[in-house]
């Protein structure tokens, strides 16, 4: 990644990579989490088990993103909107993001200008970070079985238009939808599907997941690590006491 950023920054005359992570609530935790799993380090995270991770695998994921953010290879300072800006404008040749913003950057820098590709494994093991909406049936203790059948059919029909998703700039989780001519004529999107085949999720609790404060609070941990203010052994450390505390918080689901 340090010789990429390097080389960008040779090309545009100011950073070579944007990486919107300060005042963030996600961007750093997903960041961390797929490095993390690509250095194949262990971990427990599960309630009613003391929480373990890697001390030493995390530290170095942390380190290594510190040691790009020099003001060359990857800005230190910037926050999502100012590295979406960044990479739009040109002063930065790459930008660490995710698919959904593919329109945007197709919208600003011209469609044939850009490209996506996942997530290089810079740690040994191929590992991209994911998440994925998911549809969530309401629990009724009254429901017929034409109804339930109608439910099925409407979100079977939903997923068969995949190619709408894709077109967004996501991976559609329906392999069939993959296989369309829809798809096929996606040509920037054709370049990044098998980020889905090595996906790593947040860990299956309660607690974590889009939006959470599980993500906010870790990534709180990490912006300190990744910035410098905090040594890359302390952020690891300080990650697990993080996760104790919330697995051993009342679980509103039991």
């Amino acid at each position: 990644m340090s010789e990429v950023g390097a080389k960008l920054a040779e090309v545009t005359g100011a950073q070579g990579i944007s990486f919107g992570y300060l005042l963030d609530t996600a961007q750093a935790w997903r960041l961390f989490w797929g490095l993390f799993r690509q250095t194949g380090g262990e971990f427990e995270i599960e309630v009613g088990t003391p929480a373990m991770l890697d001390i030493d695998a995390a530290a170095t994921v942390i380190r290594a993103v510190n040691s790009w953010m020099d003001g060359t290879v990857m800005p230190a300072d910037q926050d999502y909107d100012g590295a979406l800006a960044s990479f739009n404008s040109g002063r930065t040749g790459m930008i660490l993001s995710g698919e959904w913003e593919l329109i945007g950057f197709q919208a600003a820098k011209g469609a044939d200008l850009v490209d996506g590709m996942p997530m290089p494994t810079m740690f040994g093991t191929p590992a991209n970070y994911a998440d994925s909406h998911s549809y969530v049936f309401p629990a009724r203790r009254e429901i017929s079985e034409g109804q339930l059948e109608r439910t099925y059919q409407l979100v079977v029909g939903i997923l068969g238009e995949g190619g709408q998703w894709a077109s967004a700039g996501h991976v559609p989780a329906y392999l069939p939808a993959q296989q369309t001519e829809e798809y096929a004529q996606l040509e920037v999107q054709q370049h990044y599907p098998q980020a889905a085949e090595v996906a790593v999720f947040d860990p299956p609790t309660w607690f974590a997941g889009a939006g959470t404060d599980f993500q906010n609070r870790m990534s709180q941990v990490l912006i300190e690590g990744l910035r410098g203010s905090l040594e890359p052994e302390r952020a690891a450390e300080r990650l697990v006491a993080e996760l104790e505390s919330q697995l051993t918080s009342p679980d509103p689901t039991a």
